[in-house]
């Protein structure tokens, strides 16, 4: 299967492994069919410790058995390995996470997840391209050593993806006749420096045809996908993976859902165009002749098209309930009520937002999360003890049975998408059905918004009912991102942008494996972790397109290739160039946890406590909540730039609440080294100063309850001492702070960093 296609069934099964649990795999449609394993859990854990380059230090965090989550799957193991300090506290980690088959022991997968802070490699650490190729094929024979040699074809499509650090990327197939077999094939995922941070392998049986005497050209078969390939103007707002924050929309060509280079949070069972090598046709990933995507349609045709927009003024505590209120059914009364922090935006919006828990002896419980500053419902989610078993469906049997009609459903939803949303119905569109991910017994309608007819990706709503009754038991915006939607304007022809798609992913004859059903709304779910599609016994010849790297998507108005998800590679400001704490600083903004204002930084100003408790809760990526947390200091409060900071700071340790915090003054080397002790998980230790030497000419000005918090920050490297002493209260500057966290989030996340 193309490289696209191995990146969405790999998704699929890394969803399936997340959604399902572990009770789940034990039966499925109501009988048992566990293969029998042969290997245990533990000797699953030695082979991944093994085989794979997994730094010593980790240790193995459990690992679970899994069967029957894909036709391709038997009984596997995914074991996890990470250091035993970074459960201590939230923050960036490195992990590595293993698939074993439980019957041969062989690695099916193995990806190296790196924390956000990791050092870039070097330009003296980095291998070229063809040494690269060749550590590639030594992996390969390493972890696949079952099959016959595998043949190199091409790159594959997860090279410099974010999440993994890969700088190389490799696919090798089982060919015949010449041609690749795509469902017999590995990749191999390189970082910049050779080392293996991703695998692969995917080993179907299924009956090959007889290749034709007679196939369409390289040349012909390009040009019926450029005739074939569906672009449609689209906003898409880059997605910073570890900031956890969108970046302005850019007006875009991009794919339908059924295309090859779809986004990956497009439809995830679409693998793509492909193309009959006999005849030109374009076919979808059933065999069939591909439908047209039909266009985005708004629910009112005509009607309003304004978004909410951020109130001057806050909805109350009092407020922000009763609008919650209006989507509960009555007779239910507060029983909790929390605040937590948004994740935060490109336009800087983020805010408080406000969660309340309603409930009524017996009956199911409702969460209804409000955004005061926008003065609108973000979520609404039913809570229920009765499992899908009570919804009139039993473990395997369709979600359809005893159920409402599909356009009786998707009426519902419309309905209560246009009741919360009546400003809006004329710039909301239904979406393609959304299926996957539905648990048995349940149905999604998803929607869209529009901005001057134009699709903005990111501005979504989601609703999820119950089949057969048609309540609607979730609710979830995304129409308040925040990201700066540009006026249309000049884009670049239609046909230009076919054009620089074959150019970009060119396509390659191979034997695929089509899927054997319709995964209808109706018919994709998941039953006890069981995904219902199915894939063909029976292979096909197919010319597809390969992508050469992460998806991307085509600039409209420029014509230049963008990431959809990156690390985040901002310019530096200008005032922290050649700066001694320029890296660290330029890590800090590309996660979002550093502001630039007016584009500077000012590294060598001081900064204050506040600022501080902020730079660190925002690098640490804590968003904790409380169901009774009270203000935690007399003089921040909240409104307060750091109030929400301080708080999170509060809920993990970080600071303890009592007097005044003092956040306008300026943080001192002390005040700085006792917060990152806490947040690594060193206070206790830390406690007993009696146990440290104290290696600064300065020792005996220390303060003793900052002994142990100065010892330790020294020895991990946080704060570095000054010409032999420590100055415990000389104020940090911005550069010297920024260094400060990016230590510690590097020695929180394990040695990769």
């Amino acid at each position: 299967m193309n490289g696209h296609t191995k990146i969405q069934r790999a998704l699929a099964l890394a969803l399936l492994l997340a959604l399902a649990p572990e009770s789940a795999f034990a039966q499925i449609g109501g009988q048992a069919r566990r293969a029998p394993e042969n290997i245990t859990v533990s000797q699953a854990q030695a082979i991944a410790q093994k085989l794979l380059p997994i730094p010593k230090g980790y240790v193995a965090m459990g690992g679970s058995l899994q069967t029957n989550l894909s036709p391709e799957y038997g009984p596997v193991y995914t074991v996890m390995f990470q250091r035993p300090q970074s459960t201590r506290s939230q923050g960036p980690v490195s992990m590595f996470q293993a698939t074993v088959d439980a019957r041969t022991g062989q690695i099916l997968q193995y990806f190296q997840m790196a924390s956000s802070y990791s050092l870039p490699t070097s330009a003296a650490n980095t291998v070229s391209q063809s040494t690269a190729e060749h550590l590639a094929s030594v992996w390969l024979d390493r972890l696949n050593p079952q099959h016959a040699r595998l043949s190199l074809i091409g790159p594959g499509g997860w090279g410099e993806m974010p999440t993994t650090q890969g700088r190389y990327s490799f696919v090798f197939a089982h060919t015949v006749h010449g041609i690749p077999v795509a469902f017999q094939s590995a990749s191999v995922i390189l970082g910049a420096d050779g080392q293996l941070v991703g695998y692969m392998a995917d080993w179907e049986q299924a009956a090959l045809p007889t290749p034709p005497l007679h196939t369409l050209s390289q040349q012909s078969a390009e040009q019926a996908y450029i005739r074939a390939l569906q672009l449609r103007l689209m906003y898409v707002a880059p997605f910073n993976a570890f900031k956890g924050a969108l970046a302005p929309n850019v007006l875009s060509y991009a794919p339908a859902a059924n295309a090859p280079v779809a986004p990956i949070a497009a439809d995830i069972l679409q693998p793509g165009i492909w193309i009959s090598p006999t005849t030109g046709a374009a076919l979808d990933s059933f065999g069939q002749p591909l439908a047209p995507t039909p266009p985005f349609a708004p629910l009112v045709q005509g009607g309003p098209a304004q978004l909410p927009y951020a109130h001057r003024k806050l909805m109350s505590q009092q407020q922000a309930e009763a609008l919650a209120k209006t989507v509960i059914p009555a007779g239910f009364t507060l029983a909790d009520s929390t605040q937590s922090p948004t994740m935060g935006t490109a336009s800087g919006t983020a805010a408080t937002y406000w969660t309340f828990m309603f409930q009524k002896a017996g009956q199911s419980s409702y969460s209804v999360t409000i955004d005061p500053l926008w003065h609108a419902i973000m979520s609404m989610n039913q809570f229920s003890e009765a499992a899908v078993l009570s919804q009139g469906a039993s473990p395997g049997s369709p979600p359809h049975a005893r159920s409402l009609s599909s356009s009786r459903l998707t009426a519902i939803a419309t309905a209560y998408v246009e009741k919360l949303n009546p400003q809006a119905t004329g710039a909301i569109a239904p979406r393609p059905s959304q299926a996957f991910g539905e648990q048995l017994g349940s149905a999604n309608r998803s929607f869209i918004f529009l901005d001057h007819g134009i699709p903005v990706q990111n501005e979504i709503v989601e609703v999820m009912l119950d089949r057969s009754t048609g309540t609607v038991t979730g609710y979830f915006s995304s129409l308040l991102q925040g990201s700066p939607i540009p006026a249309p304007g000049r884009v670049i022809p239609l046909a230009e942008a076919q054009v620089a798609y074959a150019a970009k992913y060119p396509v390659r004859l191979e034997y695929v494996l089509p899927l054997s059903n319709n995964p209808s709304a109706s018919q994709i779910y998941f039953a006890a972790g069981q995904s219902s599609v199915k894939f063909s016994s029976r292979a096909m010849l197919a010319y597809v397109a390969e992508p050469s790297g992460p998806p991307q998507f085509l600039d409209a108005k420029t014509g230049q290739w963008q990431f959809y998800q990156s690390m985040g590679a901002v310019a530096a400001p200008a005032d922290i160039k050649g700066h001694a704490g320029e890296q660290a600083m330029l890590l800090l903004i590309r996660n979002g946890a550093l502001s630039v204002q007016n584009g500077k930084v000012h590294p060598d100003a001081p900064m204050t406590r506040g600022q501080f408790i902020t730079l660190l809760v925002n690098a640490a990526q804590y968003y904790m909540q409380s169901a009774k947390q009270t203000q935690a200091f007399p003089d921040v409060a909240p409104g307060s730039p750091d109030y929400s900071a301080v708080q999170q700071a509060v809920l993990s340790g970080i600071l303890q609440p009592g007097g005044d915090f003092q956040p306008n003054r300026p943080v001192t080397r002390n005040d700085a080294a006792n917060w990152l002790v806490a947040y690594l998980g060193y206070q206790k230790l830390a406690a007993q100063s009696g146990l440290f030497r104290l290696p600064f000419h300065d020792a005996s000005a220390i303060p003793v309850n900052d002994q142990g918090d100065a010892a330790v920050a020294a020895r991990l490297g946080l704060i570095a001492p000054q010409n032999g002493n420590w100055n415990g209260a000389q104020p940090l500057t911005v550069a010297q702070a920024a260094v400060a966290v990016v230590a510690a989030m590097r020695v929180h996340a394990g040695p990769t960093a």
